[in-house]
């Protein structure tokens, strides 16, 4: 965990000693209902909505190193938090302003942090689903 609050702090300029980055960035408890399991994401069934997302928008992104892409999509991503999900916006926004300075590692490390903050909670709760934008309206 301090390892990647390290690539975190070189990630994003901040200040914060490793430490301090470390409790901010807590790992859920790695649950998963079974109907949540059940309906999408695990073969043979088709991907989750934000899943499907992902794959479709940020990882071509991330592959072919498409900084200002990246940039804009994790900014996307920033707004499609759950509500009340205190940390994704910041993470997501911090993962934007690496793309934005070039950097594909800090951009890795970011959302190494964000998948070990929220991975587990969001397939327990809102897996299946529809994933919105800032309108409401299914993407």
């Amino acid at each position: 965990m301090i390892r990647g609050a390290i690539l975190l702090v070189a990630a994003t300029g901040c200040s914060a000693e490793p430490a301090t980055l470390a409790a901010q960035v807590t790992v859920e408890p790695n649950a998963v209902t079974a109907s949540a399991a059940a309906m999408c994401g695990n073969e043979p069934l088709s991907a989750c909505p934000l899943q499907s997302w992902m794959d479709a928008t940020l990882a071509p992104t991330f592959k072919r190193k498409d900084f200002a892409a990246l940039g804009a999509e994790l900014h996307d991503l920033a707004g499609l938090g759950p509500e009340g999900w205190s940390g994704w916006q910041e993470l997501a926004e911090a993962g934007a302003a690496a793309a934005h300075k070039g950097s594909i590692d800090g951009v890795r490390a970011v959302c190494a942090a964000c998948h070990a903050r929220f991975r587990s909670r969001y397939r327990a709760e809102r897996r299946s689903r529809p994933l919105l934008d800032t309108r409401g309206e299914k993407l």
